[in-house]
């Protein structure tokens, strides 16, 4: 079995003519399932493989991307600029780029004297199969939203927290009074701490607080009348709540009141 890091939803980001990857991996030994990854040290290395398969090798970890599951929902002034260099690297970012401006009907504006023919048709081949990977993953990720909602139908006024990223954040979805619903959770970067509000469909509040130090979890429910916390960690690490243990891939329903 290969040891490479399979990353879905990739991007390229160019700092100053460094590239780093970004993405979700499917197994990392240091940070768990489904782990969201901002950002890779940074890359070394490019290899392109069979199959649209491209292997990154980092400065500590070897990523597996297919062009099936790149991420082209981003400006393009958010990645970066388009590079004049000719290294493996560099024409790798370019692909990436050009597919981004492709996908934002602005390829043009950005390089009209630098595309040929034969260069337009392997980015519209890409960008037919990056398509086609987007349906597929947008179904992956709602087959796995439904699955944790048939959760909670099992909890009144319950929310259930998914822990999967290094800071803290994951995917959250609770039952109040039987409307149920999903919404993604990104800590403040500064303190690693959630305040989230919002109104569902049914005019319920919901507004709920925590703060995440790495190993621990502090909830603070405001509104909603939740009576049951669902944690689900995909970490590697265990994270703890109020003295309760939840080791990686574990989940522990725990009483509010």
């Amino acid at each position: 079995m290969s040891d490479n890091i399979i990353l879905r939803k990739w991007q390229v980001t160019n700092y100053g003519g460094v590239f780093y990857l970004s993405g979700v991996a499917d197994y990392h030994k240091n940070l768990g399932t489904n782990a969201l990854i901002e950002k890779t040290s940074y890359l070394v290395s490019v290899e392109y493989l069979d199959n649209d398969i491209i292997i990154c090798n980092t400065r500590n970890s070897v990523y597996e991307l297919d062009w099936h599951y790149v991420c082209l929902d981003v400006m393009s002034d958010y990645i970066g600029i388009r590079t004049l260099g000719e290294t493996p690297l560099e024409k790798f970012y370019n692909i990436f780029f050009d597919l981004v401006n492709l996908a934002n009907n602005n390829i043009y504006k950005k390089f009209s004297n630098n595309v040929n023919i034969t260069y337009k048709e392997k980015l519209s081949r890409l960008l037919d199969i990056a398509y086609k990977g987007k349906i597929e993953m947008l179904d992956m990720e709602n087959k796995h939203v439904d699955e944790l909602i048939s959760t909670v139908k099992d909890y009144n006024n319950c929310i259930l927290l998914e822990l999967n990223s290094v800071s803290g954040g994951g995917i959250a979805v609770y039952n109040i009074d039987g409307e149920t619903g999903r919404f993604t959770v990104i800590p403040s970067r500064v303190n690693y701490e959630v305040n989230y509000t919002a109104t569902t469909e049914n005019s319920h509040s919901l507004h709920f607080m925590y703060s995440y130090n790495g190993y621990s979890l502090s909830f603070s429910f405001i509104k909603g009348n939740f009576e049951k916390l669902i944690i689900h960690n995909l970490k590697v690490s265990s994270v703890t709540y109020s003295n309760i243990d939840i080791s990686s891939n574990d989940t522990k329903v725990i009483d509010l009141i």
